[in-house]
């Protein structure tokens, strides 16, 4: 036998040989994992990241602008994402915005608006029909046109319909109108 044949073959028995000792070592880190040094839990290590953030939220928004700058389209697809499995943040969101342009003064979030859904059975305020996602409106009792604010206590929830035909009027004005129409 050559020698260069004898060397091909020792090569490719230790080849071989390294191999299967990786995949011993890559079996039992997988069953020993959290005792092997350098293991992390991924779980446990998302959780302890999410506390710093919020231990520091200046941090989280200057690295959320930074990432957004350096990503945008990953940015554009991660907020449409969380917007389709969000939908009432979305809209209370919007609420938002439309009510700060219009200085209104006050604010709400979607658990205070889910319980004051809770305490009016989910019907409208002022007729009484059953509300679902897609006639439900926020309506302020006291209109932000006449000094009305934009806290939870002046809030209660109205379908399309009576919000939009009450508009500038006190509950007070929109009950008369209604009796008087009948």
């Amino acid at each position: 036998m050559k020698d260069e044949d004898r060397f091909l073959r020792f090569l490719s028995v230790l080849i071989i040989h390294r191999m299967l000792k990786r995949a011993r070592q890559r079996e039992y880190y997988d069953s020993h994992k959290e005792q092997c040094k350098g293991y992390v839990d991924p779980e446990k290590a998302r959780e302890a990241t999410r506390q710093y953030w919020k231990r520091h939220p200046e941090k989280a928004s200057a690295n959320a602008k930074r990432w957004h700058q350096n990503n945008p389209d990953k940015a554009k697809e991660s907020v449409k994402r969380w917007q389709k499995s969000n939908p009432d943040k979305v809209k209370i969101i919007h609420k938002r915005k439309a009510f700060r342009k219009r200085n209104a003064e006050g604010n709400f979030t979607l658990e205070e608006w889910n319980a004051k859904l809770e305490e009016y059975n989910y019907k409208c305020a002022y007729c009484g029909c059953e509300l679902n996602s897609d006639t439900i409106t926020v309506d302020h009792r006291i209109p932000l046109s006449r000094g009305g604010t934009n806290y939870i206590g002046n809030l209660v929830p109205a379908c399309k319909s009576c919000n939009s035909k009450k508009h500038t009027k006190t509950p007070e004005e929109y009950l008369m109108q209604l009796e008087g129409s009948v």
